[in-house]
C-alpha cells in the first residue's frame, strides 16, 4: 500500500468513528516496503491521538540482513509476530493453492461460512480495497476478480459475497489442511497463474 492509501485508512477510520483491538502491518514482507517507517509512524500518530488502546504489530518472516536491521530499529511499542526464518528454501508448505471447487465433496460447499481466519485477525486492506481476510486480498491480485471495497465496510457488513467468491478457490477453507504435505496446485489455480503471467489483471485501487 502507499502512504497516501495508509492516510486514507486513517481518515476513514477516524471520520467514522471505527475502533481497532489491533492493526496488523502485513506483506509479503512488510519491513521491504519503500516507506516502511513513515507507514509505521502514521499508523502511531493514529493510535497516539485518537485509540491509545489499539495494538500494533508486525508480522514478519525475519529473512536476510536487510530485514534484520529494519527490526532493529522498530520503535519498542509494536508487536513482532516474527517467524524466525533461516532459510530461502521453504521445509513446510499450506496448500493454500488447492482450490476446494476442484475436489470433490467440497466444490457444492456453502462457501459463505469461510474458514477461522477472518474470525480470529480481522479484514484485511490492501491497494485494492477491504476484504473479509488479508488472504482474500492476494487471491484477487492473481485471478483479478476486482471485489476489493474501496471504503471501509460497516461494522454488521459480513462481506457475504467476497466469501462466496474467495472462499471457493482457497485452500484454508479445507478443514486439517496440514503444512508438511506436498505442494499442491489445482487446476483452477493452475489455469489462473498462467494467465497471471501472461497479463497480470488491473484491479481498481483503494
Amino acid at each position: 500500500m502507499s502512504v497516501q492509501q495508509v492516510e486514507k485508512f486513517v481518515r476513514e477510520t477516524v471520520d467514522r468513528n471505527r475502533s481497532w483491538k489491533e492493526i496488523k502491518i502485513e506483506g509479503g514482507e512488510p519491513t521491504l516496503h519503500p516507506d516502511f517507517f513513515e507507514v509505521v509512524e502514521i499508523i502511531r500518530d493514529f493510535k497516539a491521538s485518537y485509540a491509545p488502546g489499539t495494538r500494533i504489530s508486525l508480522s514478519t518472516n525475519g529473512y536476510g540482513r536487510e530485514v534484520r536491521d529494519v527490526l532493529a530499529r522498530l520503535p519498542e511499542d509494536i508487536v513482532v509476530y516474527n517467524s524466525r526464518k533461516d532459510s530461502a528454501d521453504r521445509s513446510e508448505f499450506y496448500a493454500f493453492n488447492a482450490a476446494p471447487v476442484d475436489l470433490d465433496g467440497y466444490r457444492d460447499s456453502d462457501f459463505t461460512r469461510a474458514c477461522d481466519i477472518p474470525f480470529y485477525f480481522g479484514i484485511g486492506l490492501s491497494p485494492y480495497g477491504y476484504y473479509p481476510c488479508s488472504v482474500s486480498a492476494g487471491i484477487d491480485r492473481v485471478f483479478g476478480l476486482n471485489l476489493g471495497k474501496k471504503r471501509l465496510p460497516d461494522k454488521v457488513d459480513p462481506m457475504t459475497e467476497l466469501l462466496e467468491a474467495f472462499c471457493r478457490l482457497c485452500g484454508h477453507f479445507i478443514p486439517f489442511n496440514l503444512a508438511g504435505r506436498k505442494e499442491i496446485i489445482s487446476p483452477t489455480w493452475v489455469s489462473a497463474y498462467n494467465a497471471y503471467q501472461n497479463q497480470s489483471p488491473r484491479l481498481t485501487p483503494y
